[in-house]
């Protein structure tokens, strides 16, 4: 009865569904159906150290079977035993590199700081540079330094999100990778305690080109800071987002000077 339907039809009724349940069942139903489930049911896929294991079981490596279809991957720290860390990444290195049209990579609370290191780092990660347009970092512990190296990684962002940061060796000089692209589209920070406004000083240092800055839900220790980055970005700036900021907030002393952009 499936091949009565039109092709565009089928692929409607399942662009609709949200439902795993529904979209594993749709998947069973003939060829046709197919292709078009598994693009909806693995298009966003959680891994943490708890389903590993389940993953590699039951889905094989490699760039033609359903890994194809993902297209945002989140890498979490579960509260387990097992750390997300070089070696654990390592262990399902193939099929990390299976995801071979990634655009979105979100990792919350893994801990770079004394586990990863620069080789280790491209060793795990570098693999998703080539696709990833969209990187979402929250809870990071690192310092600003590897931060911005992580990032480096990633020279074909459209968007940066930065959340909850824990940085530690918070005083010294910040090192910027050698030949880093400039930060293009999108950056947004959000949930800045007073200490870290230090890491606006490091993406200072880097190229800017951004087009929409959104800081929210921080505490700003230095105002001067974020003028600073307005001002970097001002030749392709298009909008600028200020919202629930404490201590020194800095609306005014920014309003003034974005001028026709929009800010709230």
């Amino acid at each position: 009865m499936s091949k009565q339907f039109p092709q565009e039809l089928v692929d409607e009724v399942i662009d609709n569904l949200n439902n795993p349940r529904d979209l594993r069942a749709c998947s069973l139903v003939s060829s046709k159906w197919l292709e078009r489930s598994r693009r909806k049911l693995f298009a966003n896929v959680a891994l943490n150290t708890w389903n590993f294991d389940k993953w590699q079981r039951n889905i094989p490596p490699g760039s033609n079977g359903v890994s194809a279809y993902v297209r945002s991957l989140t890498l979490r720290q579960a509260q387990s035993i097992i750390s997300l860390e070089p070696e654990t990444l390592m262990g399902i290195m193939d099929h990390l590199t299976s995801f071979r049209r990634l655009e979105v990579l979100l990792l919350h609370d893994v801990n770079f700081d004394d586990l990863f290191d620069g080789p280790s780092l491209i060793r795990c990660f570098g693999h998703f540079g080539i696709s990833a347009k969209s990187l979402h970092l929250h809870g990071i512990r690192t310092d600003i330094s590897t931060m911005l190296f992580f990032v480096s990684l990633f020279p074909n962002l459209d968007h940066l999100t930065i959340s909850s940061p824990m940085l530690s060796k918070l005083s010294g000089v910040i090192e910027v990778p050698i030949g880093v692209l400039p930060l293009r589209g999108t950056l947004r920070l959000s949930r800045f305690w007073a200490t870290n406004y230090t890491l606006l000083q490091g993406i200072l240092l880097i190229p800017l080109h951004l087009e929409e800055i959104s800081v929210t839900h921080s505490q700003i220790a230095d105002s001067g800071i974020l003028n600073r980055l307005i001002e970097a970005c001002a030749p392709t700036l298009k909008k600028v987002e200020l919202a629930h900021l404490t201590s020194g907030t800095c609306h005014t002393l920014i309003l003034y000077r974005i001028g026709p952009l929009m800010a709230y």
